[in-house]
This record gives C-alpha cells, sequence and structure tokens, in this order.
C-alpha cells in the first residue's frame, strides 16, 4: 500500500506535469483480505510521503455504513476509527454515509455494486437517467477529458446545419 500511494504520487501523465487522478472507495469489505488492504493503506495515508508530506493521491472516501463500520462490535468499527484518525491527520479520507436517503435508496444488501462511490471530491457514480435498471457502480466513472472541434464539424457538415 506504500508503494501504491507513493507511485500515484510520482507517476507522470502523458502531459509529463500532471499525476493520475485516482480514487479509491472502501470500508464495507470484512473479508480478512479486504480488511488487511484497508488498514494497510490508512498506515500508508497516515506516514504521508518520503519527507512526511501528505499525499495528494489517491482520493479517499471511507464508506460508513450501520451494521459493517458505524458502531462499536461492528465487523469494521476499527477501520472506521483508523479512518477517522488517519483524516484528522491527512484531511483523506473523506467520508460517505451509505445510510443517507440519497444513497440509501439505492442500496441492496449484499450487493457492492449498488454501494454508491464518488469520483475524486465532487462525481458521484450511481444513478442513471439513460438506463434506471443501470444503477450500478461498477464499469462507470470518468474516463477521460471529452473535447469536440467545432471548426473541424463545421467544415465537415459544410452548410447542413442539422449535421452540424
Amino acid at each position: 500500500m506504500e508503494a501504491l500511494v507513493h507511485n500515484l504520487n510520482t507517476m507522470h501523465s502523458r502531459a509529463g506535469t500532471q499525476i493520475p487522478f485516482s480514487s479509491l472507495n472502501y470500508g464495507t469489505d470484512t473479508s480478512p483480505e479486504g480488511r488487511m488492504v484497508v488498514k494497510n493503506l490508512l498506515l500508508a495515508t497516515e506516514a504521508g510521503l518520503g519527507n512526511g508530506e501528505t499525499p495528494i493521491f489517491p482520493i479517499h472516501i471511507f464508506k460508513v455504513k450501520e451494521g459493517v463500520n458505524y458502531h462499536p462490535g461492528e465487523p469494521n468499527y476499527d477501520l472506521f476509527r483508523l479512518a477517522c484518525k488517519v483524516s484528522a491527520k491527512r484531511l483523506f479520507p473523506n467520508f460517505s454515509f451509505l445510510d443517507a436517503p440519497y444513497n440509501l435508496k439505492y442500496y441492496k444488501p449484499g450487493d457492492p455494486d449498488t454501494e454508491v462511490a464518488y469520483i475524486g471530491c465532487r462525481t458521484r457514480v450511481i444513478g442513471n437517467v439513460y438506463n434506471p435498471s443501470r444503477k450500478v457502480v461498477s464499469g462507470r466513472g470518468n474516463l477521460s477529458f471529452t473535447s469536440v472541434n467545432l471548426p473541424r464539424l463545421g467544415l465537415k457538415n459544410a452548410k447542413d446545419t442539422a449535421g452540424f
């Protein structure tokens, strides 16, 4: 996890001057392996980079869910407490409350595809206006920037306004 955090903060994008924007949503996996990954990711983030700097990426989003990590005695409560400690020092992770009404309406117990996710600090992934039957998290998100070359489209469509 330390290597992941360091690599995401030193790997340059194709432009050569910016590191890749990356986000990780976690907190609800109660398997031993999932817990180990989250614990060590939080510890690596808390430790910081080489000179103790706060890592910019990945953006961390800790998903809070009653019955999983919100109350003492729940399987991931210790990870929630660690996330609070790390957030107090590094301002990450951010917290997503799966039981909030605007998130809970999508949630289906046992189906991680219905746990709302966030990309960066703004984009919430779950709803699907185009196809309401596909309100899922997996396979969705921001892929890259999109540019529309309006002069080229204008030249290509000549005087065809509808085509333009």
